[in-house]
């Protein structure tokens, strides 16, 4: 039977945006390779990648299920993004040597069989963030006090900074990218040694722990960039389980690499 003008568009419609959407799960750090004949996503079921999966993609079920890939690029890149976070989820939640992985016809992900019963990722097994070394403000350069008692969240952090170099309302960065331009000079800064003391910073450390933190990667995995997406999704899983990095250690690794000194008292 001859194909209508309009089944041929469509047809080829599907084929550039399946095209486009396995470039893009290419790109995961959970898959090793995409197989064209037969169609499959080959992905790492374990961080030493000795044990994977292979991910069939049918795709009158890719995109019966997930109509917003035939969509232009907005609604694109945020189903390719949620699919990719979806991919991660099944593989570090429930996947265990041996599951298959499959397309989720009547729902947003992927269905595993057979499925972990313990719901931990079992590589999640490595300590907290160690300690930081002590540093010290040397001799001679301008101090800037930060009172950690004033600390008991994200935000009120950046107001404390702000503050201790700019006075009352005083601005020193709203995030980590505009802490470290701050650091990096002319925004109240001399143009001559100094350095940072932050006061009470255990009762901050508290604070701005992995309660914390997963308030905020929640946020930004709803806000933030949909090519990141699956990196912060990674974030909240470890923070999920007291594990990683906390804010606390984000804003003290920003000092670290901009060469300012924070002394932690």
């Amino acid at each position: 039977m001859p194909v209508s003008g309009m089944d041929h568009d469509r047809r080829v419609h599907e084929r550039i945006a399946l095209e486009e959407f396995l470039r893009f799960m290419a790109g995961s750090p959970d898959v090793i390779s995409v197989n064209h004949r037969p169609l499959e996503i080959v992905v790492a079921l374990t961080e030493s990648r000795s044990q994977t999966a292979t991910v069939p993609i049918d795709p009158a079920t890719l995109f019966t299920a997930h109509p917003d890939l035939l969509g232009d690029r907005a609604a694109f890149l945020p189903a390719t993004a949620d699919l990719m976070v979806a991919l991660f989820e099944a593989i570090r939640l429930r996947a265990t040597p041996g599951s298959t992985i499959t397309l989720d016809a009547a729902g947003p992900g992927f269905l595993v069989d057979p499925v972990r019963d313990d719901g931990r990722p079992p590589w999640l097994t490595v300590p907290p963030t160690a300690s930081r070394s002590d540093v010290r403000v040397p001799p001679g350069a301008r101090l800037y006090e930060i009172d950690g008692n004033r600390i008991d969240s994200w935000e009120s952090f950046f107001t404390v900074v702000g503050e201790a170099v700019n006075g009352p309302g005083g601005y020193f960065g709203r995030g980590l990218d505009a802490l470290y331009d701050c650091l990096r000079g002319g925004f109240g800064t001399p143009d001559d040694d100094f350095g940072f003391r932050w006061g009470s910073s255990a009762t901050s450390r508290r604070a701005l722990g992995y309660a914390e933190g997963r308030r905020l990667l929640r946020h930004r995995l709803q806000t933030g960039a949909l090519v990141n997406r699956r990196y912060v999704r990674e974030d909240l899983l470890a923070a999920e389980h007291d594990r990683g990095a906390t804010p606390f250690d984000w804003i003290v690794e920003v000092f670290d690499d901009s060469g300012i000194p924070l002394e932690l008292a």
